[in-house]
């Protein structure tokens, strides 16, 4: 869940802020969240993206160089958001189960 947030830069300060509470391995938890490399990250800024868009409009977002460089990404830090609050847990249960399936085989 943490490393699909786009909180670029914090990811190790929150694992650290929920592992020690729950006394988790943050070690473990810290390799797990660095989904976000600089080879995914756009895939998923873009999965965000076109999650919340189409949950607070009901249709896709048009995303390309000439809408970012006329109105700048603004327009997309709502849709950022929204699709980070529903995209976050769901691949973070999908990885959750495909790591429990593996383990216990």
């Amino acid at each position: 869940l943490i490393g699909v947030t786009p909180l670029y830069g914090f990811h190790l300060i929150l694992v650290v802020a929920v592992c020690l509470p729950l006394r988790l391995d943050a070690p473990v938890a810290y390799l797990a969240a660095n989904i976000s490399n600089p080879f995914i990250a756009p895939f998923l800024s873009f999965t965000e993206i076109e999650i919340g868009s189409f949950l607070r409009t009901g249709h896709a977002t048009d995303i390309s160089m000439t809408t970012i460089k006329s109105g700048g990404i603004g327009p997309y830090v709502r849709d950022v958001l929204v699709g980070t609050l529903v995209f976050a847990p769901a691949l973070a249960v999908v990885g959750g189960a495909l790591t429990w399936a593996g383990v216990t085989l």
